[in-house]
């Protein structure tokens, strides 16, 4: 016999399910009212995207891809504050997706919508390395726990601030992908200059963007050499940087990038013949150029030992103001001072035909030591 349910109750619509469609259906139709090109992915397939979308300009597909998390639950919306909650596996996520992942929240009660780039927060956490270099193992008290994401009241997306976030995601885009990095070894100094930068973007969340351009100054000259130099510093304890916000490098990703600083005979010669150029008649003075390199060289343990071969090759240069640098960086670093500079004389006789050369050795029995300054 068939039971009469024609008086059960029926099921209800969870909420959540009306909200977070909602809010899906919110930033698509944004999305697509501005022309751009946007694919849901399937519930089934959903593991922290729920949009792709392809930024297009005037028509065009640019090319610039970007995913979004959507939230539209009134939980994350208390008191003023729009807070989204982040797992430690969340976080890793959006550091490792090969394209930026933003976060929007939409508010059920008035439509209202902001946004966050959730990789480009991720990539700043130093607990997350999308570079597992030296990655210590936790003990359990350790282990990363859940956060809480605020989302700025500043971001806030609609039809006005559309286009001012996606420009802002593009520039994220073309500042940490591969092709902005390939921009180090352009012939166009300009190019090269922005690909500089580019690395000092990436470079704060991800270590290898600041090893490609330590290993690419042997290539670098001009302006792009002057700007590799000082980006390169801000790895360095250097004394005279005002550390502030806008120029904070995680300690772990300096570690990484320090073992790196080891020099060869031929690039001391290299860099210090070319900072010479670059900085003319200003002198060795602190604030400089030549302070930022020297808080490179300096970096190097074993920097004594490579600079008597240095010597040699700055020597065949011809450059008597290299010349008189680099044996001012020796006598400063050794031992003994006088013993040094007289060995580096007995080692290349033709030093002595140098201006300022024996004025050193002078100065080096007067004073004892001649500071770098």
């Amino acid at each position: 016999m068939t039971e009469d349910v024609s008086g059960a109750p029926r099921k209800q619509l969870r909420f959540g399910h009306a909200s977070e469609r909602g809010a899906v259906n919110a930033v698509r139709t944004l999305l697509e009212a501005h022309r751009h090109v946007v694919d849901e992915v399937e519930g089934r397939n959903d593991y922290g995207r729920d949009l792709i979308v392809d930024i297009t300009e005037r028509g065009e597909i640019t090319g610039a891809i970007i995913g979004i998390q959507v939230k539209g639950d009134r939980r994350f919306i208390k008191d003023g504050d729009w807070e989204f909650p982040a797992s430690p596996k969340d976080r890793r996520y959006w550091a490792e997706s090969s394209v930026p992942i933003v976060g929007v929240l939409w508010n059920p009660d008035d439509g209202g919508m902001r946004w966050i780039n959730l990789t480009a927060y991720a990539r700043t956490d130093p607990t997350i390395s999308t570079w597992p270099f030296t990655r210590p193992r936790r003990v359990p008290d350790e282990e990363p726990s859940d956060v809480k994401i605020l989302f700025p009241k500043s971001q806030v997306l609609s039809d006005t601030t559309l286009s001012l976030m996606l420009e802002q995601l593009r520039a994220y885009l073309r500042q940490s992908s591969t092709p902005a990095l390939l921009g180090l070894f352009d012939l166009d100094d300009e190019r090269c200059s922005n690909a500089v930068f580019d690395c000092w973007t990436l470079g704060r969340s991800d270590a290898r963007a600041f090893l490609l351009l330590r290993w690419a100054l042997p290539s670098l000259s001009g302006d792009p050499l002057r700007d590799a130099i000082r980006t390169l510093s801000y790895l360095t304890p250097h004394p005279d940087v005002f550390w502030d916000a806008s120029n904070w490098i995680p300690p772990e990703i300096k570690r990484q990038v320090q073992t790196a600083f080891r020099w060869s005979a031929q690039e001391i010669c290299d860099l210090v013949c070319a900072v010479e150029h670059l900085e003319g008649d200003n002198g060795w003075e602190r604030g400089g150029l030549r302070q930022c390199l020297w808080s490179l060289l300096i970096e190097d343990a074993n920097l004594l030992a490579s600079i008597p071969i240095a010597i040699g090759l700055v020597l065949a240069r011809g450059d008597s103001d290299a010349v008189f640098r680099i044996l001012t960086i020796y006598q400063y670093l050794a031992d003994d001072p006088l013993a040094a500079a007289e060995d580096a004389l007995a080692q290349y006789p033709e030093l002595r035909a140098f201006p300022y050369v024996n004025d050193l050795v002078r100065s080096i029995i007067d004073f004892g030591r001649i500071d770098i300054y």
